[in-house]
């Protein structure tokens, strides 16, 4: 499926009822109670081909959107579970139901964050000097943060910021960095940067893609950055 497939599916199928289904008491692995905590999250699909085999997922590039449901949440992190394909068989729910809840909860339990790289990294270091034109796009709790790519209006509102064009760099699954395409004077040197950065930062469960995207503000459409 292409962006602008996706795009326009999540437009036209957000506008989800969360009302119960009359499934309520049957339990807490009812499909009425695990509803409201569906989410999805992106995973890299080229190192997923054999979990992506028995489980739902959209594949978008060379990653994929795959669906979970989330039991528990605190201060430290969070618990959830992957949701299989048995599992849609067991609820008696078809695949598209499951996407659309997944579209409407997902910017909803974890809501989108975006700050300047060294405002996110003083968090953890305390560094001086001067800002980096770089932003960190990922959600709340800064975990399966890349899926903010996919939360409707996010990559717009940050067009509208710069005003201009901008790539998208796949940091983890846990976030993605945005920079401007004014910022960039040859853009093979952000592919260099990724490919690095995957083998020598990021561990490969959390690697999310080698691809750096680009992101077209007059059309509203992303595609991948060409060599």
């Amino acid at each position: 499926m292409k962006y602008e497939e996706f795009k326009k599916y999540v437009n036209d199928n957000v506008d989800v009822s969360m009302e119960s289904d009359g499934n309520q008491e049957e339990g807490v692995f009812s499909y009425g109670r695990i509803r409201p905590r569906i989410f999805y999250r992106v995973i890299s699909a080229l190192q997923n081909e054999e979990l992506l085999r028995r489980c739902p997922h959209v594949r978008l590039f060379d990653m994929a959107i795959t669906f979970r449901w989330l039991f528990h949440q605190d201060e430290r992190g969070i618990s959830s579970a992957l949701i299989q394909n048995d599992h849609l068989e067991y609820w008696e729910v078809d695949e598209v139901e499951m996407i659309r809840t997944a579209l409407w909860n997902t910017p909803r339990l974890f809501p989108v964050k975006r700050c300047k790289i060294l405002e996110a990294i003083r968090q953890w270091v305390d560094l001086g000097g001067p800002d980096l034109p770089l932003y960190v796009l990922t959600n709340a709790i800064g975990i399966n943060g890349a899926a903010t790519i996919f939360y409707p209006g996010a990559l717009e509102a940050f067009a509208q910021e710069v005003g201009q064009d901008f790539y998208i760099l796949p940091s983890s699954i846990h976030e993605v960095l945005l920079i401007a395409k004014s910022e960039v004077e040859d853009s093979r040197d952000l592919k260099d940067m990724v490919w690095e950065a995957n083998r020598t930062v990021v561990s490969e469960r959390e690697r999310l893609s080698d691809q750096v995207l680009y992101y077209d503000w007059k059309k509203e459409e992303v595609r991948l950055l060409e060599s």
